[in-house]
Formats: structure tokens, sequence, C-alpha cells
């Protein structure tokens, strides 16, 4: 495939090929050449990313034996919430990944929690990787200001190469998204699917009520203990990413 051509004022992110392995339906993927004196996006279609689907994609990349955190991915919700430490503890963990050098993987959106973590992380010398599909760029919530934004035509496409791209996986307070995104990682590293740590980062108690229904789930026997296991929980960014760091990669 080729690459659309870049001048020398600008700097290509290039496109990231899912495994071309994995059956014949084709899901064209968007990348951007960012002009870095204007920082204006422009979109090009990257067609012939051979996918069958979305499962095929995650698998491309998602097991690793590197040593080192190097890349996180954040879910997170679209709003502030009402608690004042919901938004703190964003701006705080996006400081901590760059001054940890860790690099960010995150939704591509410039609102709420997303937007803090980001900026955050920016502004401390960090690097942010945005992943957005096409839907939001439309609606104006994609985040321009980034280190690299990678633009992608379904939800689906997003979370694999979110998936790809990041050594673990951290959730702050979040919604419906937040949540569907958590449980479809736990859910497939029960299946052996990935072996990438999550956690969950219980700001102010927001998962309680989560975290207790999880064990309510496991005296139900409809989750078992080792699965149970799987998620990991702090209460601080600091202690999130130690736990985060001490697991194998």
């Amino acid at each position: 495939m080729a690459s659309p051509s870049a001048s020398a004022s600008t700097s290509l992110v290039a496109a990231y090929r899912l495994p071309h392995s994995c059956g014949s339906r084709r899901i064209p993927t968007l990348t951007l050449l960012v002009d870095t004196n204007t920082r204006r996006h422009k979109r090009h279609i990257v067609p012939s990313l051979l996918v069958k689907n979305r499962l095929d994609g995650y698998l491309g990349e998602m097991s690793s034996d590197l040593s080192t955190l190097r890349t996180l991915a954040v879910f997170c919700a679209s709003a502030n919430g009402t608690h004042p430490a919901y938004l703190e503890a964003a701006q705080e963990l996006g400081t901590a990944l760059a001054t940890r050098n860790i690099g960010l993987i995150y939704g591509g959106a410039k609102v709420g929690l997303m937007q803090a973590v980001a900026e955050s992380a920016l502004r401390a010398g960090g690097h942010v990787v945005g992943v957005i599909p096409e839907v939001l760029v439309d609606l104006e919530v994609a985040h321009h200001g980034i280190s690299e934004l990678h633009v992608v035509d379904t939800m689906h496409t997003r979370k694999a190469l979110m998936g790809q791209k990041s050594d673990a996986f951290l959730i702050l307070p979040g919604g419906f998204g937040t949540l569907e995104e958590m449980f479809e990682v736990l859910a497939w590293q029960t299946l052996r699917l990935h072996d990438k740590p999550v956690l969950l980062l219980n700001i102010n108690g927001f998962y309680d009520p989560l975290i207790a229904f999880l064990d309510h789930a496991v005296r139900e026997g409809m989750l078992k203990p080792k699965s149970r296991a799987i998620l990991l929980v702090a209460d601080t960014v600091e202690d999130a990413l130690n736990q985060l760091s001490a697991q194998p990669h």
C-alpha cells in the first residue's frame, strides 16, 4: 500500500495496519497528515486493511512480552462529572504518565476527562495518541492538538487500534462507553486473547458499587474468582501506575 507523500514541513501519522492474514472483509481506516506549523489535519483514506472482524484486529498485537510499561490506554468519560476529584485525577494521571515517559493512548476527544488527561500529559511533555471514529470528528469533538490523531471508520476499529497500541489498560470514571470498553478487554483476557493488565482507578469511591457487584457475581457463581482477580483496583494515580508497572507486559 502506498502511503500519502509528506513534504518536509509535514509529519506523517502512519496508518496502523491490522493483520493481513485474517479473512477478506475490507475496513477502510483513515490516517492524517499533520502540518506541524498550522496543526491542521488532512484526512486520507487508507485502503486494503484486511480484517475478518474486530477480534482479529485485537489479536494482531494484543499480547506482549515487554518488561516495561511504555504505553497506557485510558478509558474515561466525555464529561467531567459532579465531583472535582474526577477531573483532578485525570489531570494528575496525564502529568504522571509524561513524567514516567509512558505514552498515552486515548479516545482522541477534546471533551471531559478525555481532554483533561490528554492536555495534562501534553503540558508535561508527554506523547499523546488519540484514536477516534470519523463520526465524532464530524461532530467536531476531535482533539487536533495532540501528538498523533488516528481517525478510523467505526467504534470497533477504534477499540482494536487502542488495544494494539497499548501495553496496559486503565479505567477512570465514566459511563456506558467506558464500562463497555473495560468489560470487553476483561472478557477477552478471560478467553486468553490477550495478557495485558487492566486496572480500575476507583477515584472517590466512584466504582465501589461496581466492585461490590463483581464480588456478588462471584458469590452467586456467575463469575469465576480467577476471572474477578484479573481486574486490578487502585484508589490513587500513584498506586495505579505502580501496580501496572509491576505487572508483566
